[in-house]
């Protein structure tokens, strides 16, 4: 039984993994199961640790994303440390913002927005 716990805690980490180097590269979940050729739940069960993940379809998303395989299996402590708070946004959330950040691509912009939520945050404080 607590060999099963560690498979779930990794395959969870790995799915974990997976969405945020998607988000980061800007792609949907229907981008990737396009990608691979299988339906979009498929990729959620697989972002959520539900299904293992193929070892042909972790190759595929580390060239599709352009991420190094070993940072979906064993990410850099900076890499947990950002799905971390990839974690605290909640899945939605984090995603939206992801996404409107990588379609904004003039930086004086980015500079603005990100001033904009640190103000936001101070005002909450």
């Amino acid at each position: 039984m607590a060999k099963e716990k560690i498979d779930d805690e990794f395959y969870r980490n790995l799915g974990r993994a997976v969405r945020v180097a998607r988000s980061a590269a800007g792609k949907s979940q229907e981008d990737l199961a396009e990608h691979i050729d299988v339906t979009c739940q498929q990729i959620q069960k697989y972002e959520s640790g539900k299904n293992r993940i193929p070892v042909k379809h972790l190759v595929s998303f580390s060239d599709y994303l352009e991420v190094p395989l070993s940072q979906l299996i064993t990410p850099a402590i900076e890499d947990i440390q950002f799905q971390a708070l990839a974690i605290q946004f909640g899945a939605r959330e984090f995603h939206a913002l992801m996404e409107a950040w990588v379609c904004l691509k003039d930086r004086p912009a980015r500079a603005a927005l990100v001033n904009l939520v640190k103000c936001m945050a101070s005002l909450v404080r």
